[in-house]
């Protein structure tokens, strides 16, 4: 198997975030129900109270019938976190739109930050953490063949490190 390292991941965000002045997060996950967001629910509970920061919650956009709604929750509150996690980058586009009609500013009033591949077509940017997809991908196929010419291998897993990418979606994603 070829697995993401999600935890490693989570421990590089959220020092980064920490690091950058960030003390109040949320995470914004689909239903929780996957392997992946088990995976990214745990090591995101495990950060916060390793690291004494505030957890503003976990929403998940099943609770509502759009993304929209789940975020209406989330940012009509008073302490709402300085920083919004998404367990997905496809959520951004939809979390732009909501921050955009409250009238939330990115990221001068929320700084925003993805799992999965950032997208740079909404503006500012997404910064992400993420997988390098050329080794991933390649990685995979080559384990994939290994088994398909020698089917009596032993199947072995192999986890891949995460690293985060920069974007204009966070304050002081951009400083030294």
């Amino acid at each position: 198997a070829c697995e993401v390292d999600v935890a490693q991941g989570m421990r590089l965000l959220v020092k980064r975030l920490e690091n950058l002045g960030h003390l109040s997060f949320g995470l914004l996950a689909r239903d929780g129900k996957t392997v992946y967001e088990r995976d990214l629910l745990q090591s995101y509970s495990h950060q916060m109270a390793r690291e004494g920061l505030v957890d503003k919650g976990v929403q998940f956009v099943s609770e509502h019938p759009n993304i929209q709604d789940t975020l209406k929750d989330i940012l009509a509150q008073t302490s709402r976190p300085d920083v919004l996690i998404l367990a997905s980058a496809t959520f951004g586009p939809d979390v732009y739109d909501a921050c955009e009609g409250m009238g939330i500013k990115i990221p001068e009033d929320l700084s925003i930050i993805a799992f999965g591949k950032g997208l740079h077509i909404i503006k500012p940017a997404l910064a992400s953490v993420q997988v390098d997809p050329q080794d991933y991908g390649t990685r995979c196929l080559e384990k994939l063949a290994g088994l398909i010419e020698n089917p009596e291998t032993t199947p072995t897993r192999e986890c891949f490190p995460m690293r985060f990418v920069s974007g204009g979606s966070i304050t002081g994603a951009n400083e030294p």
